[in-house]
């Protein structure tokens, strides 16, 4: 048997495509915010730091941006597990996380590939 579907009026409609913002009154979690900027001064210094300092002062100088932001990044996710509705911010510091750990990968795998060749010319 087939169900009839109700007709919809114009008021009907209007509710379905309208949506009242509101403002997201709860504070920013600090920690989380200064996760994602840690991320990207790691992004910053592994990038312009390598070109303008070297790759050993740019690399050393991303990889201690990215362990500030991973450990930021992971207190403050631990904060919004133990209050979830305090505060808002938590996309920020999944960002921090993502960017500190890749940026650590990759200066820990440039300083490995380095390693490799100063040990192969001797």
């Amino acid at each position: 048997m087939v169900r009839q579907l109700k007709r919809m009026t114009p008021q009907d409609t209007s509710r379905l495509y309208t949506r009242r913002a509101t403002p997201d009154l709860r504070p920013m979690n600090r920690l989380a915010n200064t996760s994602m900027w840690m991320g990207i001064l790691a992004f910053v210094f592994f990038v312009v730091g390598i070109l303008l300092l070297g790759i050993l002062l740019g690399a050393i100088v991303s990889t201690l941006f990215a362990i500030a932001a991973l450990v930021t990044g992971i207190v403050s996710l631990s904060d919004f597990r133990r209050h979830p509705d305090l505060f808002r911010g938590k996309q920020r510091a999944v960002v921090g996380i993502t960017l500190g750990g890749t940026f650590l990968f990759i200066t820990l795998l440039l300083a490995a590939i380095i390693t490799i060749i100063l040990l192969t010319q001797f």
